[in-house]
């Protein structure tokens, strides 16, 4: 285990590191897509340059030119450590909040799959899974149809999606689906975007003149990237959506976001040609928001009066079961020093405290069972259900 006060100190650094790098690397990268859908070409058929374009920020004007060029600029500005940074402190967060204490919070009360077991299946995702796409979109024939191929491998993450969510719990099958598909962006922009860059101003150097190839090569890739942006943003801050990641079909419920990032993401890129991209990122949120209704969407129970909820539960019984479950983290005095940190002020310390939290414990503790976390604690479904009834009951302090 982790030293608990260098565990809270990676979690902090690495947090703030990973999210100004990710903004950095995802606005940089949605900046030049911009750029390049937003250029007016030049009248000189002929001409070096590809576009122009105007910009107005901070108070002053820009002038954008994008060419192609058989001399190397005297400054050149490279975009690449934001994506492996990034990447880096991801990996690092990973390991010290799934990985460091054996796997332990991978998995879901009750699984059949030992913590290093499911470690390794976390690693094999995350790794072994860029390493098919990689070698797949190498081929020839990926290249040659790349439509089928993108309908193909979105079928293969639709399954590997499903696939994981049968050994994970929610949350933790959210963040690993997530970290897989940063690897295939940081593992573009290592192994395919950056390099062909290189090649391409090292034949300028060399005296070889402008390949166009070489930038196809890297513009490839970076679409890919592109359309991963939204889907991996999701995955990072799901974790503070108990409803979605709890849910019974949480596997479908992040399918449908995914695809819908990814067709807003694609209706921004067409934007310029497709004069109705509103309606179009409308009609996609739209589709998505009906079925994700659909899926979330409980019916109201009828409301009978509390003796209907069965055998009446005191406050003395609920107390009990919060103290032995939940007041490890939720308390002004934590007794777990690392997960503690992470409660968001949330504290069950007093009786008006439990009772004002009773609609929140109602949600995390019985209707989703995602607390506490990763079941840590074993919490019995009969004490989940004597919870629910103490509040469906009213949560009476008697």
């Amino acid at each position: 285990m982790i030293d608990p006060i260098v565990a809270e100190w990676v979690n902090i650094l690495g947090r703030w590191i990973h999210v100004i790098a990710g903004i950095m690397w995802v606005g940089n990268s949605m900046l030049f897509n911009w750029l390049d859908r937003s250029l007016i070409p030049p009248e000189e058929k002929e001409s070096r340059q590809i576009g122009k374009t105007w910009l107005l920020h901070g108070g002053g004007f820009y002038f954008v030119e994008k060419y192609t060029s058989d001399q190397l600029p005297p400054v050149l500005h490279w975009f690449k450590w934001q994506a492996y940074t990034t990447w880096g402190t991801g990996f690092i967060l990973l390991v010290a909040v799934y990985y460091a204490d054996g796997g332990n919070f991978l998995l879901p009360p009750g699984s059949s799959w030992s913590p290093l077991g499911a470690l390794h299946l976390g690693l094999a995702m995350v790794f072994g899974g860029f390493l098919v796409y990689d070698l797949v979109w190498r081929t020839k024939f990926a290249n040659n149809h790349a439509t089928l191929m993108g309908i193909i491998s979105l079928a293969a993450l639709f399954v590997c999606v499903y696939a994981i969510h049968q050994v994970f719990n929610g949350r933790s099958a959210y963040l690993h689906v997530g970290a897989m598909l940063g690897t295939f962006m940081a593992g573009n922009v290592f192994l395919h975007i950056t390099p062909s860059q290189k090649k391409l101003v090292n034949q300028i150097v060399a005296g070889g003149g402008y390949n166009k190839d070489f930038s196809v090569r890297a513009k490839t890739r970076s679409i890919h990237n592109n359309y991963f942006t939204f889907p991996m943003i999701f995955t990072m801050i799901s974790n503070h959506f108990a409803g979605l990641f709890g849910h019974e079909l949480n596997w479908l419920i992040l399918i449908v976001i995914m695809v819908a990032g990814a067709l807003v993401r694609h209706f921004m890129n067409i934007r310029w040609h497709f004069t109705h991209w509103l309606a179009g990122i409308g009609g996609a949120l739209g589709v998505a928001g009906v079925i994700l209704a659909g899926i979330l969407y409980r019916a109201p129970a009828a409301m009978p009066g509390a003796e209907d909820w069965g055998e009446p539960v005191s406050f003395a019984e609920a107390r009990a079961i919060i103290n032995n479950h939940c007041l490890s983290c939720h308390s002004a005095w934590p007794t777990d020093l690392v997960l503690s940190k992470a409660t968001g002020g949330v504290h069950f310390d007093s009786p008006a405290e439990i009772q004002q939290y009773a609609e929140r414990i109602f949600v995390r503790a019985v209707e989703t069972k995602t607390m506490p976390f990763a079941n840590m604690k074993e919490m019995p479904d009969e004490e989940r259900e004597a919870l629910g009834r103490w509040i469906r009951q009213g949560a009476k302090l008697e």
